[in-house]
């Protein structure tokens, strides 16, 4: 079995575990870039999906507009234009929004579990579908 290092504080918090960009090529349009969002963004696109009430395309544009960026990691867009994303055409919106996930590392099943925090006491149905399909 491999020894493995005690971190130190400063090298836990240096540690940014690959890259912080990814390129992503829209067919036909041209290229952004996906960019890794902090455990506080993170939590913020949560809690944000948490009101939404399970509306998966307004989650899915919420955490397309946190996620892409220009080449520099600067976000493309607001979030006043979050029902403009919402808007676009699904076979732009469904992989974009799944490369975020992947990339950040949040799966379907963590997008399941938001939803689920996000229902009404007392509903006990579920989903088994993937998340962000309408």
């Amino acid at each position: 079995m491999k020894e493995v290092k005690d971190l130190s504080a400063a090298e836990f918090l240096a540690d940014e575990s690959g890259p912080s960009l990814l390129p992503y090529d829209i067919e036909g349009k041209g290229r952004v870039y996906i960019r890794r969002i902090s455990n506080l963004e993170f939590r913020q696109w949560a809690s944000r999906t948490s009101k939404a009430e399970g509306d998966d395309l307004y989650n899915d544009a919420a955490l397309i507009q946190l996620c892409v960026c220009d080449k520099n990691g600067r976000r493309l867009m607001t979030e006043n234009q979050i029902p403009k994303i919402a808007s676009k055409y699904e076979a732009v919106i469904l992989p974009l929004t799944n490369a975020c996930c992947e990339f950040n590392g949040v799966g379907a099943e963590s997008k399941r579990k938001i939803a689920k925090n996000s229902k009404t006491p007392g509903d006990d149905s579920s989903s088994d579908s993937e998340a962000g399909t309408n």
